[in-house]
């Protein structure tokens, strides 16, 4: 006995039709911000597809950095829905937060990095999210996979050979690059990043920049990294979402950018 059965060509899938990215982050009607003072922004929504790079720029207050701290749960909405991984971080438990932070790597401003431990026990640190203990303080007790991880990630930033360095002993912009393979030691699939070139020269910025572009690519992962620098914002991504005046004002492919560019979200 056959079994036969048709698809109807209507609603069949195109052979050759585009596979779509997977959607990593899914804001919904988000207002942000802090209880006492009220709303930094609110009713922004927008979706951020797997490999995107994403500028977010705008004025001092706009929200850039409240809107990355609600991304990575530090900042609880107002209002509002935010969705990581398919997941909606307002319904984690903090047990579950801590580890669902340890799949995004978090690029801040300042490096942060213990002056006195190795680069390599800084880059350790990064692990520290999904373990704790010991075994990740310092590079000498850290399991042999930890140690090979860690290295990897400096090498993908072009800094293996200080490995062994004092953190103290680097220039500024070594030091992001450590802040950088610290952020990548989980091999995440999202970076966030706040200004992390703001405090570093232009040459240095310059070349820590290129690192973020080349190291995303290279792994497939999704970046979203706020600035004030309007040059990073549209080489260094494809896209780029503006806060201005308690609202999302932009959200646009870079060669797709209105007449006049992003200028005026700091009129």
């Amino acid at each position: 006995m056959s079994l036969a059965f048709a698809l109807d060509e209507s609603t069949a899938p195109a052979l050759n039709a585009p596979v779509q990215a997977a959607v990593e982050i899914r804001v919904r009607a988000l207002a942000a911000g802090y209880r006492t003072r009220g709303p930094v922004f609110s009713d922004i929504g927008f979706d951020i597809a797997r490999g995107e790079r994403v500028a977010l720029v705008g004025s001092n207050g706009a929200g850039k950095s409240t809107l990355l701290k609600t991304l990575m749960g530090f900042v609880a909405p107002l209002d509002g829905s935010v969705e990581i991984f398919g997941e909606e971080i307002n319904a984690m438990t903090p047990s579950k937060l801590r580890g669902f932070r340890s799949k995004i790597g978090f690029v801040a401003q300042k490096h942060n990095l213990v002056s006195r431990l190795s680069v390599l026990s800084n880059v350790i640190h990064g692990t520290l999210g999904a373990r704790s203990g010991p075994s990740r303080w310092v590079q000498a007790l850290a399991p042999q996979q930890v140690r090979a991880r860690a290295l990897a990630a400096l090498d993908q930033v072009g800094l293996v050979d200080l490995a062994l360095r004092r953190a103290d002993c680097l220039s500024g912009g070594q030091s992001q690059r450590v802040a950088i393979a610290r952020a990548l030691v989980n091999e995440p699939r999202l970076i966030l990043a706040d200004e992390p070139v703001a405090s570093l020269d232009p040459a240095a910025g310059e070349d820590v920049m290129q690192v973020f572009e080349e190291v995303t690519r290279a792994a497939g992962a999704t970046l979203v990294f706020t600035t004030h620098n309007l040059d990073h914002a549209t080489r260094y991504a494809g896209r780029v979402l503006g806060l201005c005046s308690g609202g999302m004002k932009i959200d646009s492919a870079v060669d797709k950018l209105p007449e006049g560019g992003l200028r005026g979200l700091y009129s």
